[in-house]
């Protein structure tokens, strides 16, 4: 009797599920907000946005340690390239801004950081630029 397909079988049956755990799973805006909490940072005033902005599926706002946060949600690949590079001043406005403040405009208040993984796009406005940049990097490492 030949075992060989018999064990083959069994071997498929033991890995299946550690093979399915292994695989990362969806991330969605509550999974988000919930790693913020899990990283000991403040999430409040989180709501969902109806309807969602910037042809997003998925619209929520919340404020995390203080910063304003806006993550949206995407469906098309096309639609989060483009709102990411306009969203992170890619559009030419970073340019006219530098130009405004040289000929003595007023300074900036706030600064706007935006980051993306996978299908989501993040932006986070506050006042503090360090902030911005620490709630963009604990998005990214979840």
């Amino acid at each position: 009797m030949n075992l060989k397909p018999l064990l083959i079988i069994v071997a498929v049956i033991v890995l299946l599920p550690v093979a399915a755990t292994l695989r990362p799973r969806p991330l969605t805006p509550e999974g988000v907000r919930a790693g913020f909490a899990a990283r000991g940072m403040a999430v409040e005033d989180y709501r969902a946005m109806v309807p969602p902005q910037l042809d997003a599926v998925e619209h929520v706002t919340m404020r995390v340690d203080g910063a304003r946060v806006n993550l949206y949600r995407f469906d098309n690949e096309g639609k989060i390239a483009r709102n990411y590079e306009h969203q992170k001043g890619g559009g030419g406005g970073g340019a006219l801004v530098q130009l405004g403040m040289q000929l003595g405009a007023a300074q900036p208040t706030s600064f706007t950081e935006a980051a993306r993984k996978r299908r989501l796009l993040i932006t986070v406005t506050s006042d503090d630029r360090e902030l911005n940049r620490r709630v963009v990097q604990v998005f990214q490492a979840m």
